[in-house]
């Protein structure tokens, strides 16, 4: 054997020792994709925002982003956000690990008063009823007015993208009002620990538009 080849059969051994991995042509070769730290940022900045923000929502409202942008060269951001019934602003900056993909906010600074302004009157509303069906147990030919569904008075929850953004309670009759921005929301009655039980239902919400969302609770009645 030559000495050319017994070094290459020792160089062979060595780095085999040392945990390298010989990659022949056509092996398959892992790509790592590094994390986006935009899209990560703005993530981290939209799921965490009643944390993030140092001021408080009111009216028992939950802050949700409208905008954000981030600036990944100096690591600062900037973000609109309300809660149903104000809208307020910041900017901020953070730290990011692009291995873990972890997101530090160093520091929020809410924008100055005068820059808060209330949320755009650009709304729409969500109007409708909340009743109570069946209330007999068999159904009546001709129909019983007695029997016919009966408003419920209870608790409406209001969610976007799964986070509570404002409640209200519907009346005697059951009737109901919500004034909100543009866009999709999870419309819930509150039921009983048992019975009634009431489903969520979506509605949209366009500008200037009223949407009308009846909404249904199961007395149990059979």
């Amino acid at each position: 054997m030559s000495i050319k080849n017994t070094l290459i059969i020792l160089a062979i051994v060595l780095f085999a020792a040392l945990g390298f991995e010989f990659i022949r042509p056509g092996d398959p070769v892992a790509v790592v994709t590094p994390l986006d730290e935009k899209i990560t940022v703005e993530g981290y900045v939209r799921a965490n925002i009643k944390d993030v923000a140092t001021d408080k929502a009111v009216l028992g409202g939950t802050w949700y982003v409208v905008s954000i942008n981030v600036e990944e060269v100096v690591n600062r951001g900037s973000v609109v956000y309300e809660d149903g019934h104000i809208q307020s602003a910041g900017t901020f900056s953070y730290k990011f690990d692009s291995t873990t993909g972890a997101v530090t906010i160093e520091k929020f600074t809410v924008a100055k008063p005068e820059a808060v302004q209330p949320a755009p009157s650009v709304k729409g509303a969500i109007v409708g009823r909340v009743t109570l069906s069946p209330i007999c147990p068999v159904e009546r030919d001709p129909p019983d007015p007695n029997c016919a569904p009966r408003g419920y008075q209870t608790n409406i929850t209001v969610r976007k993208n799964g986070q509570v953004v404002t409640s209200s309670t519907s009346d005697a009759n059951g009737q109901y009002r919500l004034t909100l921005a543009p866009g999709e929301y999870q419309i819930e009655p509150k039921g009983g620990q048992v019975m009634p039980r009431c489903n969520a239902e979506t509605a949209v919400v366009k500008a200037s538009m009223t949407t009308t969302l009846d909404l249904s609770c199961d007395t149990g009645i059979r």
